[in-house]
């Protein structure tokens, strides 16, 4: 599993992990707040187009 991070900075942790882990359709993909960052575990490192996808969940 590849370590991946994000900042925490407008997306809500439970948005961030319901796009997880449809995504990569994994419903055990956890993610956790830690500091500014959500941090989480795929099969995968996340691409900058895959991050911008995640931040562009903020409301």
């Amino acid at each position: 599993m590849k370590h991946n991070s994000i900042v925490a900075y407008k997306v809500r942790l439970e948005d961030v992990r319901n796009h997880l882990r449809a995504k990569f359709n994994d419903q055990t993909i956890e993610v956790e707040h830690i500091g500014t960052e959500f941090v989480f575990y795929l099969p995968v490192t996340l691409t900058e187009a895959e991050k911008n996808e995640i931040y562009d969940l903020a409301p």
